[in-house]
Order: C-alpha cells, then structure tokens, then sequence
C-alpha cells in the first residue's frame, strides 16, 4: 500500500465530512469541509430565508457564542444593494464576518427581506448584537469560489466557501 489516497477515497472522506447543520421550516443548511476552507450549501423557501440561513452558517463556522437570552448591546438596520444576487451574499456575509472578527459582536438577526429593484437586488435587515468573547475560528473571507444562488423547484438554493 502506498499510503496515497484514491479520488474514490478523497471522495468518501469529503462525503463523511458533510454533514447537515439546520434541517427546518425555514429550510436546511449544510456544511461542506474543504482543505483551507469552510463551504455551506443552503435550501429554502425565499430569498431571505437562504439569506438567514447563509448568515447562521458563518455564525456557526466563526464559533460564535449564542446570543439567545442575552440582551443586546447594539441594533441596526442593514441596507444593502448589489446588482446581483451572488455579489449582494457575498456583501452580506462580508459586513457580519466584519463586526463579528473586528467588533468581537455576535450577531441575532431579525426581519431580512432580499427584493429586486430597477438595478439589482436590495437586502433590508433588522440585526441586533451581543458583545462577547468573539469567535472561536477565524475566518480570513468571503469567497466567489464555487459561489451559488438560483431558482431551486419552487424556493431557492445556494452555495457558499469561506476561506479559512
């Protein structure tokens, strides 16, 4: 035996690797572990449920402490707009992974709402924030790589990697 792997075993391992996170009403999120990065595949009813769903994936890569029962030390409505869906994700992502690395702040996030407009699409959220111990994982970003956000039957799918 020469102790290299076959793409049949790569393969396996991946698969092993894989695991479902959320399974839920609101839809399912489940994580993909690459070498060197971190991915999510997400499923859901609307635009802003695959949205939550992408947000608690990188709440629950970074390690983050729950903020549920805890009082918040912060709240804000986040407005986005991007000329599509993929770029307005990734935006996202970018603004939590931001404030949870550099400000230590979980974030809980309310009403969020992903519409079309004339020259794109625009993200409305209410996202309140806990201070605390900051994550436990770092992430270094969000990527375009394998990046994924289409009409999936009669909701929506994604994809996201996070370089870590």
């Amino acid at each position: 035996m020469s102790g290299r792997s076959t793409p049949e075993d790569r393969t396996g391992r991946r698969a092993a690797r894989e695991r479902a996170v959320e399974r839920g009403p609101a839809g399912s999120l489940r994580e993909l572990d690459h070498t060197g990065d971190v991915g999510f595949e997400m499923e859901a009813d609307s635009l802003g449920g695959l949205f939550r769903l992408a947000a608690e994936g990188l709440v629950g890569t970074l390690g983050l402490p729950s903020a549920s029962g805890r009082a918040p030390d912060a709240a804000e409505t986040m407005e986005l707009r991007r000329a599509d869906l993929e770029r307005l994700l990734v935006a996202w992502l970018r603004e939590l992974l931001v404030r949870a690395q550099v400000n230590r702040e979980t974030p809980r996030i309310g009403r969020l709402a992903v519409a079309p407009e004339e020259e794109g699409f625009a993200l409305r959220a209410s996202v309140s924030w806990t201070a605390g111990e900051g994550p436990t994982r770092e992430v270094k970003a969000v990527t375009y790589h394998g990046l994924r956000v289409e009409r999936s039957g009669e909701g929506w799918s994604g994809c996201v990697i996070l370089d870590v």
